[in-house]
């Protein structure tokens, strides 16, 4: 790659803006003027290249703009330069056929090599500025220079039979005189349904340009199109994600350049640049990605986005600024002037008295707008994430003369010695114990932060809980065999699988006690599971079984584990075991009218091995099972698999409330799990060719994906969804990173591998690589006997393959979703835990 690849964003979001400018572009009657307009970088000028740069067979579509240095009568320059591109015939040369003179004033100039040599572009833009300058045609009648360019627009018209789009952006950079000239060129088009103007204007751009608006409000009839900077973050994700490989130590970065930039994606390339320069960005020519290298950043260059910079501040300001940016939480006012004045006694003896009284201080940093406090609770706080972030890197880089560690003992001495139960909650007191106990190295920091990390965990905080134990990380002396264990249960619940997995590979499970061991085979077989180390699993799981009675909880809990990875190991003996093991637990709990909690996930598996109204069934039991002991995650679970049975009986309408549903569930409580969901309603945009909204869900599963499976059926719909776009480089992109791909590559699962070489199959297809697609269509075809995908891909090799005819799977209940589509839809179903 190199350093142009970074600043090519891809087009993201904007799905109903993109809808509306598609629509106008097709419309078959005249509509109002299309009027677009938003701040500066915020992304008109992408959307509309994005819808309008596609070829249409019955239109032209031209794009003028104004480039800074140039003056407004280049504009028009460049108008008749594009014009003339489009036509089947130069400028001077439809002047030379249709006119013989010029009339100036009261004299006629009599142009005798108009027959030779017509009128210059530039001569012609000046004439449409002078109102006393005629222009003679072929019957000796005068004719404004505004009228003559009517007429080469409606010559292009009629000679090409097309429609003809004319995109005027910037138009607020130009003077009045400019401006004048194209709404009049506007006016005089807008009965003519085979001109369309799309107006673009920047909200920045003031001055001369203030009237503007009322000018195109009072004298022609448009549609007015604001566009606004992005509000979400995975936007930004799905921006970076095409040229960055975006790890979980990224995403509090990012969060902050999100908020710099204020969701401008121009104000994103300028942060880039930055970025760039100062070493942050690291990538070689062979690499596909590049990659964020945090520690290169220079605080006081970051400042200048804020216009912040701590030394012009006086001390008693930058104590202020420091505490909020050191201490952990947001800070209660009187709670702050307290912790304030006793940090100036243990740290800063030497300031004078009234410098103790700090609510002068913290309102003087309010009206500045550097703090801001609560009017509900009067927490105070910094009011931009950046000036914490470069405070805190000061600190660290010791270009502050007090240390973290002062900062923090002193801190950890006011909690100690202070009461707090009626300033902050106890969660709160117990986290800033921890943080400032290691920021201080307090000599029993590891006990106490593994502690909170547990209770923690109990409570489900999985994130918080993260905090703490990445800490206890580098201690590597300190942490034993069964705290590994809950460590990794906490890294796999929060989707750092292989962070998990390295954890797991350093316990002996001789250190652990014999109550302990079921649960320490149970999270080992579910962590190799998800890093695809499926023998490794299968043994663990079998220790965790056999440590268990029965039909109880914790016995189905480790069966519906052993079934579920029989059945991706694939062959015929593997699902033959985990066919005849899922039987046996289903018939067993079928019937019975108090099932205990755990049954609720293995009827959640049911649709690998039952159809139909078995399917809806088990799964409807299986949600009042989550209801009942009021387990939201298994709730979420359920639905998204219910919904993936609709959609294969046809229901999408069905299908589309249950998938929502899962998404909203998960969003809230367990993040990096969305993605199963949002793929499946990727997958239903898609088959509702609504490819753009599909795109945008399918480049956010990708970003907040832990799973290499689910990361491989993201990929696969991605290439599909790119090639139904029509876009090949970035359809192959995918292919290619699919193939490199070490989950692809080492997977035994036939579902897998048939899914994927049928992905590659119709993408090849689509942009008509016959060589490639062979091959995909052989491998393919040989998966998908007694298949739902057979229909699909034997369609594909019919075109390829000599003696392959066009087979179908007969099964009524889903003959929507055998043949709706010319691809092979995934959708994923939660099984895995």
């Amino acid at each position: 790659m190199n350093n142009t690849i970074l600043f090519d964003f891809p087009f993201v979001n904007r799905n109903n803006e993109r809808n509306l400018i598609k629509n106008y572009r097709d419309a078959s009657q005249r509509g109002d003027i299309l009027w677009l307009c938003g701040a500066s970088g915020c992304g008109k000028t992408t959307l509309l290249k994005e819808v309008l740069d596609n070829k249409i067979d019955d239109t032209f579509c031209i794009y003028i703009n104004q480039d800074p240095s140039d003056s407004s009568g280049n504009y028009i320059k460049n108008l008749l330069k594009v014009l003339q591109k489009v036509a089947n015939i130069k400028f001077r040369d439809f002047i030379k056929i249709h006119y013989t003179s010029i009339f100036k004033g009261s004299k006629i100039l009599i142009i005798y090599f108009f027959k030779r040599k017509g009128i210059d572009i530039s001569d012609f833009a000046d004439y449409l500025y002078d109102q006393t300058t005629y222009i003679i045609d072929l019957n000796q009648k005068k004719q404004t220079a505004d009228k003559v360019l009517d007429s080469y627009i409606q010559y292009i018209i009629e000679h090409h039979n097309k429609k003809l789009i004319i995109v005027l952006d910037d138009i607020s950079k130009l003077d009045i005189n400019t401006q004048d000239i194209l709404i009049n060129l506007i006016q005089r088009h807008v009965e003519n349904k085979h001109v369309r103007f799309i107006l673009v204007t920047s909200k920045e751009d003031k001055g001369d340009n203030d009237n503007l608006e009322k000018i195109i409000y009072e004298r022609i009839p448009v549609n007015r199109l604001e566009l606004f900077p992005f509000c979400d973050i995975t936007y930004f994700y799905n921006i970076l994600n095409k040229s960055f490989d975006i790890k979980k130590e990224d995403y509090k970065f990012i969060e902050l350049i999100f908020k710099i930039c204020d969701g401008n994606p121009e104000k994103l390339k300028e942060i880039l640049r930055y970025l760039l320069n100062a070493g942050a960005i690291q990538y070689d020519i062979s690499d596909n990605k590049a990659q964020f290298e945090w520690t290169s950043i220079d605080t006081s260059m970051l400042e200048q986005f804020v216009e912040f910079s701590l030394e012009s501040y006086r001390l008693e300001e930058r104590i202020i600024l420091i505490i909020l940016s050191v201490f952990g939480i947001s800070i209660p006012l009187p709670l702050l002037c307290e912790l304030n004045s006793f940090v100036i006694q243990k740290l800063f003896k030497w300031l004078p008295a009234n410098a103790l009284n700090p609510e002068v201080t913290i309102m003087k940093l309010k009206e500045i707008d550097l703090i801001e406090i609560n009017p509900f609770n009067e927490l105070v706080s910094i009011r931009h994430d950046l000036i914490s972030f470069s405070i805190n890197q000061k600190i660290d880089k010791k270009l502050i003369e007090i240390p973290k560690s002062m900062w923090s003992g002193t801190f950890l001495h006011f909690i100690k010695t202070h009461n707090l139960k009626n300033s902050i909650s106890i969660d709160d007191y117990a986290y800033l114990y921890c943080l400032h106990a290691y920021q201080s190295s307090e000599s029993n920091w590891e006990k106490i932060n593994f502690g909170f990390g547990s209770y923690l965990c109990r409570k489900k905080k999985f994130a918080n809980a993260y905090k703490f134990f990445n800490q206890l990380l580098s201690s590597k002396s300190f942490c034993s065999s069964k705290q590994n264990i809950i460590i990794a249960h906490c890294c796999y619940e929060l989707g750092y699988y292989d962070q998990a997995a390295q954890l797991i590979d350093s316990v002996d499970i001789q250190e652990i006690s014999i109550e302990n061991r079921y649960f320490a085979y149970y999270i080992m077989a579910k962590i190799y599971n998800m890093v695809f180390r499926k023998e490794d699993a299968l043994l663990a799981i079998n220790n965790s079984i056999s440590l268990t009675e029965p039909y109880s909880e914790a016995n189905i809990s480790a069966v519906n584990i052993k079934h579920f990875l029989l059945w991706e190991m694939g062959g015929q003996k593997s699902r033959s075991e985990a066919h005849k093991i899922y039987y046996k637990y289903v018939n067993y709990f079928r019937n019975n009218d108090q099932p205990c909690a755990s049954v609720a996930k293995l009827y959640r598996t049911c649709s690998d091995y039952y159809r139909g109204n078995d399917v809806i069934e088990l799964l409807n039991k299986a949600t009042i099972i989550a209801r009942t002991y009021d387990d939201e995650y298994e709730y979420a679970c359920c639905n998204n698999n219910l919904g993936f049975e609709y959609f294969r009986q046809g229901n999408i309408t069905q299908a589309i409330k249950l998938f929502d549903l899962a998404i909203e569930i998960l969003t809230r409580i367990k993040p990096h799990e969305v993605s199963y969901a949002q793929n499946n309603r990727a997958v239903i945009d898609m088959l509702c060719e609504d490819y753009y909204v599909a795109l945008d869900k399918l480049l956010s599963a990708s970003i907040i994906n832990c799973s290499p499976y689910a990361g491989l059926t993201i990929a696969v719909n991605l290439s599909i969804c790119y090639a139904l776009l029509g876009k090949k480089k970035e359809a192959y992109t995918q292919l290619h990173l699919l193939q490199e791909n070490e989950y692809f590559i080492q997977n035994t699962d036939p579902t897998v591998i048939r899914k994927c070489h049928n992905a590659m199959a119709f993408v090849y297809d689509r942009f008509s690589d016959e060589e490639a697609c062979r091959y995909h269509c052989c491998v393919g075809l040989h998966y998908s006997k007694n298949t739902f995908s057979i229909d699909k891909i034997s369609k594909i090799a019919s075109k390829y393959l000599p003696d392959v005819s066009v087979l179908k799977k007969s099964e009524n209940l889903y003959t929507q979703y055998c043949s709706s589509t010319p691809y092979d839809h995934w959708l994923l179903t939660y099984s895995h835990d």
